[in-house]
């Protein structure tokens, strides 16, 4: 110890100064008495509470209780390690400064910034400009982020991305558990993976899991598949992948010229016991709407092994001026469009002459309808077969055909009925037009729904009896 002025003093050699409950070591000290301040160089080391903190120069105000250490300065507390070669502390209230670029390790993630600031007695630290947060398994970049060294929780406030695992994710508020891998974002928030994207006022992700579920505003995008789907609540899993989507549940599936627009109460996906091919369900108050076809039933099944649509309970479908209605309908697609359905029991085929009351009509227990661009454009009935059809010669009704017969097929063309094909011996005649009486114009179990009928996208979102 050695003093060359009143109120200095030069401490040398394994320094060690102490202030409440900070202690300071250093090799070379000069301490000024005048203004209870100190300048410290060589091998600095603070110890405070579970902190230890070393630099190579250090200056000291006694009175504010601040200091600035500089150079390869390292700070450790527990398991998370900053590093830094400028920094700036408060003794009084546990605080610290970095800039000009800093880094701290944990043991679950690295994170390195521009600039920040910790909470020692908290655990907290606060990071701004350029922040990256990575380990080996993905990596967050915003500007700015807290981090808490005790639960791993790290708060994001600002536009931020996480890459790693062909996972992207994009938010702008957001709360990440590094150790848990739980992610809750908000704000322009989506995750891409795989070719799928999904949106949401906030997304909850949780990695380990690998399960997901979104809130508000959802949308769920298919790239591959040309499919997308909205709602306002979606749950979502991994392994196996499946997932449903629910309130103002809608399917979009996009096509070249049209594309098709499916609602239902709730959407669901899964894969088959294969684990090879996804079946999607709807069910409740199902509509369907495309310009060429339309539907209406309470549940759906798709499945992409055969690529057949399953139509459950009060099914309805309409192509062009045709309503189409049995106890069970199934439609066959090719390339993503309507290739032929089949009907099964009470089946019934109706359309209605548009310049008149008169009703074409086919009824039998099971039928098939083939469908060229969208267009039928032949039926095959299958047992129990009656028609009621008006014939139409220059654009005028010229009477009207009622015939019974087991089996027939029916050919349309131009949207209308233009010739009938009894397969065995029929039972009927074509009569003018005010031979018969109303009553007798009428099939059994025929309803004409057109009430019903979605005539627009806005309208499949509307339940009609």
């Amino acid at each position: 110890m050695s003093s060359e002025m009143p109120g200095i003093i030069n401490l040398l050699g394994n320094a060690v100064l102490k202030q409440n409950n900070v202690t300071m070591y250093c090799d070379r000290a000069i301490f000024n008495e005048n203004d209870n301040s100190f300048e410290s160089f060589g091998k600095i080391k603070i110890v405070q509470g579970t902190s230890v903190t070393t630099g190579e120069s250090l200056k000291y105000d006694g009175n504010t209780r601040t200091g600035k250490l500089r150079n390869n300065v390292r700070l450790i507390d527990g398991s998370l390690v900053l590093t830094t070669q400028f920094l700036d502390f408060n003794t009084a209230d546990n605080t610290g400064y970095f800039y000009n670029g800093g880094q701290v390790v944990d043991s679950n993630a690295t994170l390195v910034s521009r600039t920040g600031h910790y909470q020692s007695l908290t655990k907290t630290y606060f990071f701004n400009d350029k922040v990256v947060l990575y380990n080996d398994k993905y990596t967050l970049r915003t500007d700015t982020l807290k981090y808490n060294a005790l639960t791993k929780v790290a708060y994001v406030y600002g536009p931020a991305t996480v890459t790693g695992d062909s996972t992207y994710m994009y938010f702008e508020n957001g709360v990440y558990n590094t150790q848990k891998q739980i992610a809750s974002l908000s704000i322009k928030a989506y995750i891409k993976r795989n070719g799928q994207t999904i949106k949401g006022d906030s997304l909850y992700y949780n990695k380990q899991e690998k399960m997901g579920r979104a809130f508000r505003n959802v949308e769920m995008t298919d790239s591959a598949q040309k499919i997308i789907i909205r709602g306002e609540y979606a749950e979502y899993y991994g392994e196996p992948q499946r997932g449903f989507v629910t309130k103002k549940a809608l399917l979009i599936s996009i096509g070249d010229k049209d594309s098709l627009f499916l609602h239902a109460d709730t959407l669901q996906s899964a894969y088959d016991s294969t684990g090879k091919f996804k079946v999607l369900k709807a069910y409740h108050k199902v509509g369907i709407y495309k310009p060429d076809i339309q539907a209406r039933c309470d549940s759906l099944v798709y499945t992409t092994r055969d690529s057949v649509l399953h139509f459950y309970h009060n099914p309805i479908l309409w192509n062009y001026e045709n309503q189409i209605t049995a106890e069970y309908i199934e439609v066959l697609t090719k390339n993503r469009k309507p290739d032929l359905f089949k009907l099964k029991t009470q089946s019934f085929i109706v359309s209605k002459h548009d310049t008149s009351a008169q009703y074409d009509q086919i009824s039998g227990r099971n039928m098939i309808g083939y469908l060229k661009d969208n267009q039928l454009t032949k039926i095959d009935v299958l047992g129990n077969g009656e028609t009621i059809y008006y014939p139409v010669d220059k654009k005028e009704i010229i009477g009207v055909n009622k015939a019974e017969c087991s089996n027939l097929k029916i050919y349309i063309d131009e949207k209308k009925v233009q010739r009938v094909v009894f397969l065995s011996k029929p039972i009927g005649a074509l009569h003018p037009l005010k031979e018969l009486d109303a009553k007798d114009l009428i099939l059994k179990n025929f309803k004409w729904l057109d009430k019903i009928r979605p005539m627009k996208v806005d309208d499949i979102f509307i339940s009609k009896p």
